[in-house]
């Protein structure tokens, strides 16, 4: 299976422990992205991805470029590496 469709489909994260916030992150085909924030109320950013080696490049309109280093823990299981920072996300 490649790297982009081990992606495909919902992740929530769970370290760093989100609370009070719940944070879900949904890959599509097609390079579209959902980060979906729900603290009281539910913020939907909706941006464009692709892969560039081990590295998981994030588009969103009018703003900077986000560049996370990947990997896989298991199949249920994503690492993403930013500035020295880990979050991990496993599929809902």
């Amino acid at each position: 299976m490649t790297a982009e469709r081990q992606f495909l489909g919902e992740w929530r994260q769970i370290r760093p422990d989100p609370r009070p916030a719940s944070i879900l992150i949904t890959f599509e085909s097609g390079g579209r992205v959902v980060y979906t924030i729900e603290m009281g109320t539910v913020q939907i950013l909706e941006l464009t991805w692709r892969l560039d080696g081990e590295q998981l490049v994030v588009n969103q309109s009018g703003a900077p470029t986000v560049i996370s280093r990947f990997r896989f823990q298991s199949p249920t299981m994503l690492v993403l590496e930013r500035d020295g920072e880990r979050s991990v996300y496993v599929r809902s």
